[in-house]
């Protein structure tokens, strides 16, 4: 499974809401709560946010929980 390029959509539909996802990995659960927040309170970080969720996941991606997480993110 491919991981998104950084720039992906996806990765700021996941931290604006527009795609809930239950996610399986504990650290991308921590970091979207967090992330969340600092998008709601400031919308022009989105694209920062979404570089960092990529940059987890690609450096987890031997992961299962990481593995499953990416093909709901998909």
């Amino acid at each position: 499974m491919s991981l998104p390029a950084p720039s992906s959509q996806v990765w700021a539909d996941v931290i604006s809401g527009k795609k809930p996802v239950q996610f399986e990995f504990l650290a991308a659960k921590i970091f979207i709560g967090s992330a969340q927040i600092k998008y709601k309170q400031d919308a022009s970080v989105l694209s920062q946010v979404a570089v960092e969720l990529h940059n987890l996941f690609e450096k987890n991606m031997n992961l299962p929980s990481v593995q499953r997480d990416l093909s709901k993110i998909l």
